[in-house]
């Protein structure tokens, strides 16, 4: 491969901007975290605690025991590996 002045000229100064790029941190702190703050989803309060209105539907914390003992004489017969 024959190097020219201006292939010699490209690599120092290639490698001049990424001496300077190393010295200089704080300018890529600043701008990868504005980056980060423009990627960030806004955060949605999700409440998990009790259903604030119950008497509405008259559900409470067993209501779902309720509805599973009621639908299981709805179901089919398990099959089951034991012998006959």
């Amino acid at each position: 491969m024959h190097y020219t002045t201006d292939t010699l000229d490209n690599a120092s100064s290639q490698s001049r901007a990424e001496n300077s790029f190393m010295h200089r941190p704080e300018k890529v702190k600043k701008s990868a975290s504005k980056s980060n703050q423009e990627k960030k989803p806004k955060q949605v309060n999700v409440n998990t605690g009790d259903y604030k209105a119950p008497e509405y539907y008259q559900h409470n914390a067993m209501s779902f025991n309720d509805f599973m003992v009621e639908m299981q004489k709805y179901r089919l017969p398990q099959p089951s590996n034991k012998s006959q």
